[in-house]
């Protein structure tokens, strides 16, 4: 599957920078969570980074609120997706930093994504944008 150039906001950007280099240095991370923050610091590596004002609405950025479908069991999902800290799975809250938060991060409504989860690989397809902070003229969440 060829991966389609993803675009991450300024702010987006540093904030995650930020946060990984902070895991990196005061947590011990095991096997899989330094599998998660390769696969994260690569795909910011590669991302376009746009200012907020110029993201556009279907884009999925911080605090987003996104539902996609998982193509192999046909499964559809609503998250928001949210710093780690914020993280609550039963209010609807998934962390950047999970498997399925960091494959969604920065792709589009319509977008096909190859997302590593502890089964093998899965392919989940972004279904709508429900909420984009940016859309509502909120450029620093």
């Amino acid at each position: 599957m060829r991966k389609k150039k993803i675009l991450i906001t300024k702010p987006d950007h540093g904030k995650i920078q930020k946060l990984m280099e902070d895991i990196e240095k005061y947590e011990r991370c095991d096997r899989e969570k330094r599998s998660l923050l390769f696969d994260l610091r690569f795909k910011l590596s590669c991302a376009t980074i746009v200012s907020p004002t110029d993201i556009p609405s279907t884009c999925i950025t911080m605090h987003s609120k996104v539902q996609y479908i998982n193509l192999d069991n046909g499964k559809i999902s609503t998250y928001f997706i949210v710093y780690p800290e914020e993280a609550n799975i039963d209010l609807g809250k998934l962390s950047v930093l999970t498997p399925i938060g960091t494959a969604l991060i920065g792709y589009s409504t319509g977008d096909i994504i190859e997302c590593k989860v502890p089964a093998g690989l899965s392919y989940l397809k972004v279904l709508e944008v429900k909420y984009q902070p940016e859309a509502m003229g909120i450029f620093n969440s």
